[in-house]
């Protein structure tokens, strides 16, 4: 896979994790339990985040160590734990 693509991955979970974020703001944990749509609209990005991960290639993976199978599989798991 080349540079580019990864870099498209890369822009997804930036734009999933924005929108998390976005989701989130200004409301608490006991808040968001009670609202449904924000719950599926964070596990949406989550499982989006997690499959850009799972994408991601083994040579960019290599250069950045940061990066890891493991931790693009807990970001699907993550996902589907609500």
């Amino acid at each position: 896979m080349s540079e580019r693509q990864d870099s498209l991955w890369i822009s997804d979970i930036k734009e999933a994790i924005a929108r998390v974020e976005e989701y989130t703001k200004g409301i608490s944990y006991p808040e968001f339990l009670e609202d449904k749509k924000t719950q599926d609209a964070v596990v949406r990005n989550v499982g989006i985040m997690g499959e850009a991960a799972k994408k991601i290639s083994a040579e960019f993976k290599r250069k950045h160590k940061a990066v890891t199978s493991s931790s693009a599989t807990s970001i699907c798991r993550i996902g589907f734990s609500f």
